[in-house]
């Protein structure tokens, strides 16, 4: 080496030697490295489809997801959230493309420490698609109790310690049908869900069609209870414009999914507490409720979200026999909380609260 490349190395060092002691981290090349991100796999888990006649024998099928857990896992890792998505989408909603480092709820949990399972619900994305009346809520909630007795039985090849529901909007109702009736997971998280049948539940039904007449479904050869949201409807349905960035609506409008018609009447049933499929006061174990104050579906008629204390109030009087119910309202949101700018608080706050209740 020469004098001009040794001076050059003296003052290189010099500078790296300045910048330490002033706390400034410094990465030079083949030094320290990213933190690793999640580590996935795809996973099928084979589960009986109930059918509507109940002589009638159950109907083979699958769910189809996808687990991540971290590269290098901890204590926390031991606890698998099973994510359930809405009506409308598929698994992508939590494992979404766009922004990842914002809207990407697996990246965020996994890390976080946690072990994830994001599923696509009977009837959506890989998992199978039945006769699209087959797809109820009491169907759902018993196939997602299939996963969650896969997972116990250490089908995902370790057994957990502990695991939670995470859901949003017809995932959340899935989520308190599960807990509720068969009392086999240690905690529910509900987003996009509240007791009160909000005034957009029309415009929402409006805003869809046939499957099969929507040209991103055309080829599905699904049957024509199978709905789907009508093209650039989602931005009006599920989101509040302030807090919106149009990227992720974009994403929104590229990864949604169908909607078996069906499934509606368990919704409505659940949130109006009609006794027939109401399981919300079977529920026994820590509930964590997040609600945005401008979500159509769950909002107005008798429940202003504005007023945070009737909101904890109203979800309070469903979960009579939870220990413990936390209930946040997130301000200027809609009812999609993944995909608004707030993501990242929700979140935070979904994390906390497994954290401190799993």
């Amino acid at each position: 080496m020469g004098a001009v490349g040794r001076r050059r190395k003296a003052l290189s060092l010099l500078a790296v030697a300045v910048l330490g002691f002033l706390g400034v981290s410094v990465f030079t090349a083949g030094s320290a490295a990213a933190t690793p991100g999640p580590v996935c796999s795809e996973v099928t888990v084979p589960v009986r489809i109930p059918t509507v006649v109940p002589p009638l024998l159950p109907t083979p099928g699958q769910i189809s997801g996808t687990l991540c857990r971290p590269a290098d896992p901890g204590p926390k890792a031991q606890t698998i959230q099973l994510l359930l998505h809405g009506g409308a989408y598929n698994r992508s909603y939590w494992m979404f493309p766009y922004d990842p480092a914002t809207y990407n709820y697996v990246d965020n949990a996994v890390g976080n420490g946690y072990t994830t399972l994001a599923i696509d619900r009977v009837g959506y994305g890989g998992s199978t698609h039945p006769l699209s009346a087959l797809v109820t809520e009491p169907t759902t909630a018993d196939t997602v109790h299939q996963v969650v007795q896969y997972i116990r039985d250490g089908g995902l090849g370790r057994n957990f310690a502990h695991v939670a529901l995470v859901g949003h909007s017809m995932g959340s109702i899935a989520a308190i049908q599960e807990a509720g009736i068969y009392h086999d997971v240690d905690g529910i998280v509900i987003t996009g869900i509240v007791h009160n049948q909000g005034a957009g539940l029309v415009q929402t039904v409006a805003s869809m069609g046939p499957a099969i007449l929507n040209p991103k479904f055309a080829g599905s050869g699904l049957d024509p209870g199978y709905l789907a949201v009508n093209s650039g409807a989602r931005e009006s349905l599920f989101y509040v414009p302030s807090n919106t960035d149009p990227g992720a609506v974009a994403a929104d409008e590229a990864t949604g999914d169908t909607f078996p018609a069906v499934e509606a009447t368990g919704y409505v049933q659940e949130v109006n507490r009609v006794p027939l499929l109401w399981q919300a006061p079977n529920v026994i174990v820590p509930v964590l409720v997040l609600e945005g104050d401008h979500d159509i579906l769950g909002c107005g008629g008798a429940l202003d979200c504005g007023n945070t204390s009737a909101v904890v109030a109203s979800e309070q009087s469903a979960y009579v026999n939870s220990p413990s119910v936390s209930v946040q309202v997130i301000p200027n949101a809609g009812h999609d909380l993944n995909l608004q700018k707030c993501a990242p608080e929700v979140f935070h706050m979904i994390g906390s609260w497994i954290d401190n209740h799993i």
